[in-house]
């Protein structure tokens, strides 16, 4: 018996004489031309009022629980996240700008920068071709600079003066402020009005510009003023060698916080968009201060921090006597590269508008530094990817 008998049962009237395949014609067409579309009508009300509800609610059910649902898809490890790409910084240009240490830098409109350094001139230069436009010559060390309004500049110097200078004739000064009696170390302007001052001699000064005179004097540091910045809500923020930072009410004449922290003194700082305070000192590390409260330490600079500046809402860039401008990322609060072209101490550096950064030295050089074209990762998600898969094929590609 064939296996078709023992289910089936035997086979009985085989007819021998069956037409081959090729003749039999196909069933459905007669099945659909034949049954009357009465049947039709009346099976499927009952299809559908009698058997898709048992269906639906006996057999479905056990369909669900017994077959397994289909995993989803899982993310690959490697995943190509915005927020840990970072176009590094390379070296566009570098020209050496004057003839000693280049202590202060700021940015001009259509495309040009000012220097001051200890070779007692201030430069003005066009950043399409590197050339010196203006040179003033003055009597001091320049150790601070101050576009007050176009083409109207402040410069502070190692005497105890502050100059003002037309740079369209920069060939004789307009007139001197004069009121600190040591090195005036920063120059800020406060509005269309108002200009601040700090000096080594721990006071901090506030000028009527139209009127040449100062209005009034804010005390309370014990020691030098290093760094000097307007905050967003129009107070001063000040840093000193007595290692506190003060914010200053200059309207009221008040010192209304001391953020106390650093070990040593405070040489640097900036406000970024977002609020926060930056500070950076002899003690290598940089501080980050919301309201008044440290909330950040970075550390990695080998020697004083002596210039800070935003490049974007994640990112900073420090400036160092080490030698070495670091970027950091204050997601991961960790520096994610080092720009180490310089060969003596960095004093200075800005983030220029154009996407560039600017940076000035004791080696007398001005280096400017594009974004490289290449999307670059931190090294820290380099290792993790490294950790994590052994398709280096696939790493080399992202990174």
């Amino acid at each position: 018996m064939g296996i078709c008998d023992s289910i089936c049962g035997p086979s009985k009237n085989i007819n021998t004489n069956a037409p081959p395949p090729s003749q039999i014609q196909p069933v459905q067409p007669v099945i659909t031309e034949q049954i009357p579309t009465a049947i039709t009508e009346q099976i499927q009300p009952v299809i559908t009022e009698q058997i898709q509800p048992v269906i639906t609610e006996q057999i479905q059910p056990v369909i669900t629980e017994q077959i397994p649902p289909v995993e989803e898809k899982k993310e690959p490890i490697i995943k190509k996240n915005k927020e840990e790409k970072f176009k590094k910084f390379i070296l566009k240009k570098s020209f050496e700008a004057h003839d000693d240490n280049i202590v202060c830098l700021i940015e001009l409109k259509n495309k040009k920068i000012m220097t001051g350094a200890y070779d007692k001139t201030i430069k003005i230069w066009d950043l399409n071709n590197s050339n010196c436009d203006t040179i003033i010559h003055e009597d001091e060390c320049i150790i601070c600079l101050l576009e007050f309004e176009p083409n109207m500049l402040l410069s502070g110097t190692q005497s105890e003066t502050i100059q003002l200078w037309d740079i369209t004739k920069p060939e004789k000064k307009i007139c001197s402020f004069l009121g600190h009696s040591l090195y005036v170390n920063c120059l800020v302007k406060i509005d269309d009005n108002y200009f601040a001052s700090s000096s080594n001699d721990a006071d901090i000064r506030i000028w009527d510009y139209h009127a040449k005179r100062c209005i009034s004097t804010l005390e309370g540091h014990q020691n030098n003023i290093f760094c000097l910045i307007k905050l967003n809500n129009d107070y001063l923020c000040s840093g000193s060698a007595d290692k506190t930072i003060k914010i200053w009410d200059w309207k009221n004449k008040n010192c209304i916080k001391s953020l106390i922290g650093h070990e040593s003194w405070v040489k640097s700082l900036c406000q970024l968009k977002n609020g926060y305070i930056v500070s950076g000192s002899d003690d290598k590390t940089i501080k980050i201060w919301d309201d008044g409260k440290q909330i950040k330490e970075l550390k990695g600079h080998s020697d004083s921090v002596k210039s800070l500046c935003e490049i974007d809402e994640n990112h900073i860039a420090s400036a160092s006597f080490d030698k070495t401008i670091k970027i950091w990322d204050l997601n991961k609060d960790e520096c994610i590269q080092t720009l180490n072209e310089h060969l003596d101490k960095v004093i200075c550096i800005i983030y220029h508008s154009d996407g560039y950064i600017i940076s000035c030295s004791k080696d007398k050089k001005i280096i400017i530094w594009e974004r490289s074209e290449r999307s670059e990762r931190s090294e820290s998600s380099v290792n993790i990817l490294l950790k994590n898969t052994n398709d280096y094929d696939t790493i080399r590609h992202i990174i």
